[in-house]
């Protein structure tokens, strides 16, 4: 048979054409002779290339050639590939004469391999079922880029159904139970036969891990309308055999094996959580409000895996706690056999990152658990553009509200970060969002309605329950004084077996409660922000076992635990919470089973109080810190830049030793953004290396001493000693080894520290 295929090797600024490839019976070219090429084209009958339509066609009308030789029939490997590799689609060309990444593109090469891959495609379309053929033929034969593979090689081998009409009636009866009945079945494939062909195809194919390329969301955007048109249109309507698996009931079976919801005593008709879920399932925006430990993690979980398994979907889960994450993770591979949801936070080692990551690209994940602090991520942005999305999901939405932005400043970027994306994923529909808090107060809910409202003109609807938590028991204990606090905290640890949460207001004290406690004979640990990634794990898990020894865990409440441990008997506070809505949702984490009697106490001294205002006051940010803050900014005298914390903070003249300076600065930035002064955007970090390959620090000093002359002078080699001895102090303490902090504590300039660390490198010192 003719087929003519061909590659050009294209100009991308000037769409010039550099060199031509082409192979048509037998006969090779390779070179920039527009002549050469044109003889082989014009005798052929058919010409194939991977993504020709779209991209070699289009150039080579811009030569003044015959109309004529536009008139042959086509195949584009690329469309077909989509269309008959399902399962991982196989949508370009697998280059193995690139060995090492650094080689040109050979265009005849790339012809020659066009014919591979079309002769791969033909043996997938003959292990194909009768009926897809039929399917593929009848809406494909006529279409560019199809009709040279359907007319002429199969135009006598299948069955074609020419009546619209028929076709419909065709597919139902092929796919039924993966469609919905009620949809225009026929208005789709008339206006767009190519998105329908692509959406039947990923339907057929039982394989959750199937995820149309990236590509095709630009090129054929409609594919992503139609397969949700096809298969979420009406969740729920029992009169559709497909439809009726999509009720919540059903999933709920289905997924978690529960037969019904949670019903709370407020509730009236519908369960809440049956509410929320259908409201997910029907792409609405709101904000539900649950009470802690009623469920509320099952009602964004649900539909985010229905809808990922009807239409390969991710759903993105805003949380503020990592061990929140890991928890909510961990709980649905153990307890329920689902391995769709990952996480990529600062917990993960490098690998356990990569390897998320990669599930997400894949299509082996359909929920993924982010920070507020990853939007800012250029990693995390790229990874969501290669996905359908399906939602956002806020979990502790209250850190939206005015009192909660000390706490997660970054939530006030999630609008942003949105607007940004659909408008890079070209949506003409927002994304829909779903808040979750267990804070009833009506201001908060005001706030997050109307911050969503202000930034992307989404009206959240509102799910609320007035349900009390009838298992917990509340009891306030006073002490004078801290030893008879700590007497009492003894014996209320002592009264009874089961899991336990302490919660106290500063990390130090978590530390030092939690090794008295084991002093006097009684197993507990600490749980703060300032741990080591490995101990945290550590920790979190050996509580959440029920086979481990561990009982009694000692948290910041700044933290918490974030852990879905529903058998904990008792919550102490052994300092006041620093809000009503926290000690509420602090409390709420004991007795989540509803049968479980827990019960919640406050050891409550006269002087807590002296001692919670002084908190707040220090964490307070005055009008005169932000200006402290604008100042340093313009300090910069650069239009652009990329600064860290402590940087800035020091330009501000700030004491860089106060609590919190990290967030004091976010927090400060942000209240500039909010007034137009500025725009904070991704952030640029830049890891250096820092393992350390040299023994000792004789090694490393016999290094020092040999190469480091080639590279600076003297008083840079006395630095780069002090550098090296930092950097030794730091690890083994387990201390912030950032450049900024170095560099400040030495007294050196950032970039000597930079410029140093990469020496170290060279010379054999340091590895990644």
């Amino acid at each position: 048979m003719d087929i003519f295929y061909f590659d050009l090797e294209v100009d991308p600024k000037s769409n010039k054409v550099l060199e031509y490839g082409a192979v048509l019976n037998g006969q090779t070219y390779r070179g920039r002779d527009f002549r050469r090429f044109e003889s082989l084209f014009q005798p052929s009958k058919i010409i194939c290339g991977h993504n020709i339509i779209n991209h070699d066609l289009p150039i080579l009308k811009q030569l003044n050639l015959p109309i004529l030789l536009f008139e042959k029939l086509t195949i584009d490997t690329l469309f077909l590939s989509v269309l008959l590799f399902p399962k991982k689609p196989y949508h370009r060309l697998v280059k193995n004469y690139q060995l090492n990444g650094k080689e040109l593109n050979n265009p005849l090469a790339d012809a020659q391999l066009t014919k591979e891959l079309l002769e791969d495609l033909l043996v997938a379309f003959h292990k194909l079922p009768e009926h897809l053929k039929t399917i593929y033929y009848s809406l494909l034969k006529d279409i560019p880029g199809f009709n040279g593979f359907f007319r002429q090689i199969f135009s006598e081998r299948i069955n074609v159904i020419h009546k619209p009409e028929q076709i419909v009636e065709f597919v139902k009866e092929h796919f039924t139970g993966m469609l919905c009945d009620d949809v225009s079945l026929l208005d789709i494939i008339q206006i767009a036969p190519i998105e329908s062909s692509f959406a039947l195809s990923i339907i057929s194919v039982d394989d959750k891990d199937s995820l149309l390329p990236p590509w095709i969301k630009h090129q054929f955007p409609r594919t992503i309308d139609i397969i949700n048109q096809l298969r979420v249109a009406c969740p729920g309507n029992k009169g559709c055999p497909y439809c009726h698996k999509l009720s919540p009931t059903n999933g709920l079976k289905r997924f978690f094996g529960f037969e019904s919801f949670r019903r709370f005593e407020g509730d009236l008709g519908k369960p809440l959580q049956e509410q929320v879920v259908e409201a997910a399932l029907a792409n609405q925006s709101f904000v539900a409000i649950f009470p802690t430990g009623g469920g509320k993690s099952l009602t964004f979980q649900l539909p985010a895996l229905m809808k990922g398994e009807a239409n390969r979907s991710l759903t993105v889960i805003i949380s503020p706690l990592q061990s929140l994450m890991k928890d909510q993770v961990d709980v649905l591979r153990d307890r329920h056999d689902i391995t769709e949801a990952v996480t990529i936070n600062g917990m993960l080692s490098p690998l356990e990152r990569s390897d998320a990551i990669e599930r997400v690209e894949n299509g082996g994940a359909n929920l993924l658990y982010i920070s507020p602090e990853s939007l800012r991520s250029n990693t995390i942005t790229r990874l969501l553009k290669s996905r359908t999305i399906n939602r956002f999901v806020v979990d502790e939405a209250h850190c939206f509200s005015s009192w909660g932005q000390d706490f997660r400043v970054d939530y006030l970027y999630i609008g942003k970060f949105l607007k940004k994306l659909q408008k890079i994923k070209g949506l003409f529909r927002p994304i829909p969002v779903s808040c979750f808090t267990a804070t009833a107060k009506p201001a908060v809910v005001e706030d997050i309605r109307d911050y969503f409202e202000e930034h992307l003109d989404l009206h959240l609807d509102v799910f609320q329950t007035h349900a009390k938590r009838e298992n917990l028991s509340y009891y306030v204990v006073k002490a004078d004084g801290l030893e008879e606090k700590y007497q009492k905290l003894k014996e209320l640890l002592q009264s009874e077996d089961g899991p336990k949460i302490v919660y106290v207001s500063r990390v130090k004290s978590s530390e030092e409660l939690a090794l008295n406690l084991r002093r006097d004979g009684i197993i507990a640990k600490a749980y703060n922000g300032k741990m080591e990634r490995d101990e945290k794990i550590r920790i979190q898990d050996e509580f959440m076992s029920d086979e481990e020894e561990l009982d009694i865990i000692v948290a910041t409440s700044a933290f918490g635990m974030g852990v879905d441990k529903d058998n904990v008997k008792m919550v102490v506070h052994y300092n006041i919470s620093d809000s009503l809505e926290n000690y509420m949702q602090e409390s709420g984490r004991a007795g989540r089973q509803p049968n479980l009697q827990a019960k919640c106490f406050i050891l409550f001294d006269n002087h807590d109080l002296d001692a919670h205002f002084n908190l707040l006051n220090l964490t307070k940010l005055s009008h005169k810190e932000v200006y402290q803050i604008w100042q340093g900014i313009k300090d910069f005298r650069r239009k652009k830049f990329t600064k860290s914390a402590l940087e800035i903070a020091k330009k501000a003249g700030w004491d860089t030793e106060m609590m919190d300076l990290e967030t004091r600065v976010k927090v400060a930035i942000s209240a500039l953004e909010e007034s137009g002064y500025v725009i904070r955007e991704e952030n640029a970090p830049r890891i250096f290396a820092q393992s350390i390959l040299v023994k000792n620090v004789e090694e490393a000093q016999e290094k020092m001493n040999n190469k480091l002359h080639y590279f600076i002078g003297e008083n840079q080699r006395k630095n780069a000693g002090r550098i090296f001895s930092s950097l030794i102090s730091r690890a083994k303490t387990n201390e912030d080894t950032r450049v900024d902090s170095m560099a400040e504590a030495l007294g050196i300039e950032r970039n000597e520290v930079t410029s140093i660390l990469n020496i170290f490198k060279q010379i054999g010192i340091l590895s990644n």
